[in-house]
């Protein structure tokens, strides 16, 4: 299938800002938008929480593996299991 090219215009069309809007904008009338403090705060608490959770797993899967292949093989078993 050939792409249809409009003759007078050679370059794809320009979308400006009013179609996706500039950063810090309210995309919701009547809203104010969030600070860069409210983003970086959220960003922090999101990674401590998924930190929260990884931890124990990762700890438990290491012991896992420990008490499966011994302690010789272990550290090669776990790179194994984790795809590092």
């Amino acid at each position: 299938m050939s792409k249809h090219v409009h003759p007078e215009r050679s370059e794809p069309p320009d979308v400006g800002p009013e179609v996706f809007g500039f950063i810090g904008q309210s995309s919701t009338a009547g809203q104010p938008p969030v600070s860069g403090r409210f983003v970086v705060l959220y960003a922090l608490a999101y990674i401590g929480t998924i930190l929260l959770f990884l931890a124990p797993l990762l700890v438990s899967l290491s012991l896992k593996i420990n008490a499966l292949v011994g302690t010789e093989q272990a550290p090669t078993s776990l790179s194994l299991v984790a795809g590092t």
